[in-house]
């Protein structure tokens, strides 16, 4: 029998996206939403609503 085991690493920079392929946002009402790197890059660059994109986002 497998076990599957998943990381999950924790980070406010925008040069971690590089190093992941999905990306867990958690808001402050226990809500949460998973993205594809890509699909998150593209939301972060319309939403503008977290400091990880004054780290040069658009740079990744």
């Amino acid at each position: 029998m497998a076990i599957a085991t998943m990381f999950i690493s924790v980070g406010h920079r925008s040069s971690l996206v590089k190093y992941h392929q999905q990306v867990l946002e958690l808001y402050g009402n226990s809500g949460w939403q998973l993205f594809p790197v890509q699909s998150y890059i593209q939301h972060a660059q319309t939403e503008q609503t977290s400091d990880i994109f004054n780290d040069g986002f658009s740079a990744v």
